[in-house]
């Protein structure tokens, strides 16, 4: 009795994961880049960076920032405590650059998260109506980068969502890194194509600078460490107000952790917010990854049981089982590898394989973690 109650549970996990697979997210998919037309008005943009001890990155990256082909742009870092050398290299750098401006941020507020207090003090004073947000680690794709992201702002538009993949290094935990960006924009992608946009990654998003001034910043999660971008799109972003842009020349790549440890520190970090989103965002996305997981933590016992078991219904039993796994596989397969080429990821069917069979594992045991630490930092 209790193998047949099991069994009815995966198939019904197998189907919902058949459909968010094959409906959900084949709407990304199956997404056609915009045909190439003449671009709208400029509007000047303020490019915003939050770097705390960032000399390392800013040597390496912030150049290419500076060298945006776009008529009208600044960069300003918001200096957060810094105590290595950025402060000297924003200044040789601002004397080759006007357009490059330094806050620096000497004391956070009690109460007030770092990273949040010092992105408030640079938007707030950024000069320009769009904010383009990403960060020190971070190198954009083409000089052509703030273009194609504020190509999308219209009449309606307030909030543009970028992709920001890691760089690709040898090693499995790079291709875990590589795997868990793709299934992330999977689904803050998709749900912003079905008009349920709940979050974006802060080493690419824009929005017009009157929207931060309205939700009064960071003012209902400042106590939080993380959830600078998502939280605040989560606050702000609906289907009306809310576009993506998947331009390949709008793609901006980070540097990928090196080590497991400060990989789980980073993840610990992200995980620890989700749960402060809107609760239809937070019952979607529960289906999603329940869905998930119990997908494969139900497929190997029942498939021993229904192998071992003597009763008459077994081949149907057989049959019913492999064929939803099959099923489900082959769609996932179709839909990830579509969006693999969407996205430029060089991750290969069997990468994709294998590592959809232990990711949920990964991210379920990194969000129990995330959620019952107390203790948090940002980076």
């Amino acid at each position: 009795m209790l193998f047949y109650v099991i069994f009815t549970f995966f198939c019904v996990v197998s189907f919902v994961q058949i459909c968010i697979w094959g409906v959900w997210f084949s709407k990304l998919a199956f997404y056609k880049l915009p045909a190439p037309t003449p671009f709208r008005e400029m509007l000047p943009v303020s490019v915003v960076i939050a770097a705390h001890n960032e000399y390392a990155n800013l040597s390496q990256f912030l150049e290419h920032i500076l060298a945006q082909n776009y008529p009208i742009f600044e960069v300003i870092i918001a200096n957060d405590r810094s105590t290595d050398k950025t402060s000297e290299w924003i200044e040789t750098w601002q004397r080759k650059a006007s357009y490059l401006r330094e806050i620096r941020i000497e004391q956070t507020p009690q109460g007030f998260q770092p990273k949040k207090y010092a992105l408030t003090q640079a938007i707030q004073q950024a000069q320009y109506p769009i904010v383009l947000l990403t960060d020190a680690d971070c190198l954009p794709a083409s000089s052509e980068w703030i273009k194609h992201m504020v190509q999308h702002f219209d009449s309606t538009t307030e909030i543009v969502l970028g992709f920001s993949p890691y760089q690709i290094k040898a090693g499995w935990l790079n291709k875990i890194i590589q795997f868990e960006t793709l299934y992330t924009a999977i689904q803050y992608l998709s749900f912003a194509l079905w008009g349920l946009p709940y979050m974006g990654v802060g080493r690419n998003v824009a929005y017009r600078k009157y929207l931060f001034d309205q939700a009064k910043a960071f003012e209902k999660h400042k106590h939080i460490v993380g959830g600078d971008d998502d939280l605040f799109i989560n606050q702000k972003a609906h289907a009306q107000n809310t576009k993506i842009c998947l331009s390949p020349q709008s793609f901006v790549y980070s540097l990928p952790k090196t080590t497991w440890k400060t990989w789980i520190i980073q993840k610990k970090r992200h995980l620890s917010v989700g749960k402060y989103y809107k609760p239809l965002h937070l019952w979607l996305l529960g289906i999603i990854q329940s869905s998930y997981l119990l997908f494969w933590l139900l497929f190997f016992p029942i498939l021993f049981f229904a192998l071992t078991t003597y009763s008459a219904k077994k081949p149907l039993l057989l049959c019913t089982i492999l064929g939803l796994f099959l099923l489900r596989n082959s769609i996932f397969l179709l839909i990830c590898r579509k969006i693999t080429r969407l996205l430029h990821s060089q991750l290969r069917y069997l990468d994709l394989i294998i590592l959809d069979t232990i990711f949920v594992f990964v991210w379920f045991y990194l969000a129990i973690w995330a959620n019952i630490s107390k203790k948090t930092n940002w980076a």
